[in-house]
């Protein structure tokens, strides 16, 4: 089988770190599924606009070349260090690179659909999108639903403040939501103090954590000069 993409997301997050591990847990952050030809004429999308949902089947473009799947993988939920079948998690290194993303459907346009709550890097490949259905998507009534080792959603957000002059920037309110659910791995979850960066909306950010591992501090936003992906 030869995949090819019907269209790539343009998203804020420049690069996986930082970039929200599943799908939904910043809702308010937005991207855009632009799609190539000969799906961008208004046909390929008629009739989304009546579902809230869409699920989106992407690729994770960005693994290193030459690391396949594996048997088993070590999830952040657990720590990083104990290891379950990669068919037990949602790890991007799979048999084959795919992803699925449940995601907000926000407008329908000919050459773009408008998502929010989308876990994608920028320029991630799209390989399909297919709405989302309630009665077919949910387990049926009075079926015993389980997540496993990862049954409740992830606890304890960090507070994120605001170095001198950053507190009104207008990326604030959405660096909070994403930095307050840690992008650190769990194996670094103890080095408070260390400073890390990232890039989002065309800015580098960069932060630490205190000893306490409780509270984040933004210290730096700053215009990016990396090219943006085709």
């Amino acid at each position: 089988m030869h995949l090819v993409p019907i269209g790539y997301l343009r998203s804020p997050f420049a690069e996986k770190f930082g970039t929200p591990r599943q799908p939904g847990l910043v809702p308010g952050v937005e991207s855009v599924v632009e799609l190539a030809s000969p799906w961008d004429n208004g046909e390929a999308v008629r009739g989304l606009e009546g579902f809230s949902h869409v699920w989106l089947l992407f690729g994770f473009h960005l693994n290193e070349p030459g690391r396949g799947g594996r048997s088993t993988v070590r999830p952040p939920r657990l720590g990083g260090n104990e290891r379950v079948g990669v068919f037990a998690t949602r790890s991007p290194y799979r048999p084959n690179p795919l992803g699925l993303s449940l995601v907000k459907l926000c407008g329908v346009f000919p050459d773009r659909i408008v998502v929010s709550g989308a876990d994608g890097v920028d320029g991630t490949p799209v390989y399909d999108i297919k709405p989302w259905l309630g009665w077919a998507d949910r387990p049926g009534a009075g079926e015993e639903e389980s997540g496993g080792f990862a049954g409740k959603a992830p606890g304890g957000r960090l507070e994120v403040t605001f170095g001198p002059g950053l507190e009104g920037h207008r990326l604030a309110g959405e660096l909070e939501r994403i930095l307050g659910l840690d992008p650190r791995p769990a194996y670094r979850r103890d080095d408070g103090g260390r400073e890390y960066g990232l890039t989002y909306a065309g800015h580098e950010i960069r932060w630490r954590v205190d000893d306490g591992g409780a509270c984040l501090q933004v210290i730096a936003i700053e215009e990016s000069i990396r090219k943006k992906p085709e």
